[in-house]
């Protein structure tokens, strides 16, 4: 019985062993993720202040929303030089085809 017992005590402590230096690589890996997080918050910190505040220069939403106000432009102007080239070929033509005629 004795031989059965200190099976099973080696058994147990190999088992303790392991449980142990699994733990203690967990709690590495905890730490490590805790310092990636730190860094991370820091990160988006910056960025979102870049974002809206701005980093010395205008705050970037402000700058997306001018580019969007300017875009809109270009596209309406466009839209405006579309509409006089349709309502103008057609007096071209006519105009040189009764020049021709």
């Amino acid at each position: 019985m004795s031989s059965e017992s200190e099976e099973f005590r080696r058994d147990l402590l190999n088992l303790v062993d392991t449980f142990v230096a699994d733990t203690a690589e967990v709690k590495g890996m905890m730490v490590r993720l805790t310092d990636q997080i730190e860094s991370m918050e820091e990160d988006l910190g910056y960025m979102n202040k870049v974002v809206r505040d701005g980093n010395g220069r205008p705050p970037m939403i402000t700058r997306m929303e001018l580019l969007e106000q300017r875009l809109a432009q270009i596209e309406k102007a466009a839209d405006r030089w579309w509409q006089v080239w349709v309502a103008a070929v057609p007096g071209v033509v006519a105009l040189i085809s009764g020049l021709i005629l």
